[in-house]
């Protein structure tokens, strides 16, 4: 994996000794973050109704999207209908009339009926469906950063590769945020952690436990459940033995071939668009060439909502992944169900 790759995914710190020389603007950009939440969150709109944000402390990859889904199927009457509002990051879908990006789609798709809205706006973007909507809980979809709007509960998910990569803030590391910010969580989510192995796993926890000790933590793992292929849903078994290529717009594509190669499949190729992004017209000129040297063209859930035009008439399929929340004691379910004895009330 050569440097090119790096710095096309936003990276530059992976590269030998950059990170180091960019360390001093890192910690000018963490004091920046800090300072701007003191200063921004107490001034936040108040919405009529509890509000949940589901975000995270790094660049992207740590799974806010499929936990919002587990969140919704975890949502106590009282807080339903919810509304989902994002910002809706990433290239516009062709022919699509709701506006929503590939995320939203996804979360469409897993859950019919779901009210949603987005823009760079928020408070703009949901006053345009609330009276349509008339809900009873707000979920803000990567919201940790996103301080126009006041919360109820403070959810934050951190990627257990991140944990372990590096601590420095942006441009000399992963982090937004520096992770002492992990502190004001109401509940922490380590996720990733099929990324680490279980002493990376372990390591990642001790050391999230050391900066924000005494906050419940929930662990999540993404497992591949089924793929669809063509219109058809088939069993993740069915993948062992098939020559793939890959196309994964996403913040970490290498998490998307290690799964996929998990499963038996021997991946020929991997085609990275960027976050959020669409093939250009040369990567699909690529793409319809390669397709010829493979089984299936496997593309994420994501990047299925958002390509599937670019990948007409070729033999793909996407992944359907699932995410297990491992939380024993409860904690989540706790907060949702204080949370809507406090809306109740």
């Amino acid at each position: 994996m050569g440097y090119g790759w790096r710095m096309t995914h936003g990276r530059p710190w992976q590269i030998p000794g950059l990170g180091r020389l960019l360390a001093p603007l890192g910690a000018v950009y963490g004091w920046a973050a800090s300072r701007r939440r003191k200063v921004m969150a107490p001034r936040g709109y108040r919405f009529p109704v509890p509000v949940i944000s589901v975000g995270n402390l790094t660049v992207g990859g740590a799974g806010k999207t499929p936990f919002v889904s587990h969140l919704l199927g975890r949502l106590p009457h009282a807080l339903s209908p919810p509304l989902v509002l994002a910002r809706g990051y990433g290239d516009a879908l062709p022919g699509e009339p709701t506006s929503l990006n590939d995320e939203g789609q996804m979360l469409a798709r897993r859950h019919p009926g779901l009210a949603q809205a987005q823009g760079a706006d928020r408070i703009a973007a949901a006053r345009t469906v609330w009276e349509e909507v008339q809900p009873r809980s707000v979920i803000l979809d990567d919201g940790a950063q996103h301080l126009a709007i006041q919360r109820d509960l403070e959810i934050l998910l951190l990627d257990a590769p991140s944990l372990l990569e590096s601590a420095r803030v942006l441009p000399a590391g992963p982090w937004r945020e520096p992770l002492r910010e992990a502190r004001r969580a109401d509940l922490l989510v380590l996720t990733k952690l099929q990324d680490v192995g279980e002493e990376g796993a372990a390591r990642a926890a001790k050391r999230l436990q050391q900066v924000a000790t005494g906050i419940p933590l929930l662990r999540a793992r993404d497992h591949a459940c089924s793929w669809m292929d063509g219109g058809a849903r088939r069993s993740v078994e069915d993948l062992a033995g098939l020559k793939v290529g890959l196309v994964a717009g996403i913040a970490r594509p290498e998490s998307f071939q290690r799964t996929v190669e998990s499963l038996g499949a021997g991946v020929a190729w991997l085609e990275t668009p960027g976050d959020h992004r669409r093939l250009s017209p040369r990567s699909v000129r690529v793409l319809r060439r390669r397709a010829a040297t493979v089984d299936r063209i496997l593309v994420t859930e994501k990047d299925a909502a958002r390509i599937s035009d670019q990948l007409e008439g070729l033999p793909w399929g996407y992944i359907e992944m699932a995410l297990r929340v491992e939380d024993e004691a409860g904690d989540l379910d706790c907060a949702l169900a204080v949370l809507a004895e406090r809306g109740a009330a």
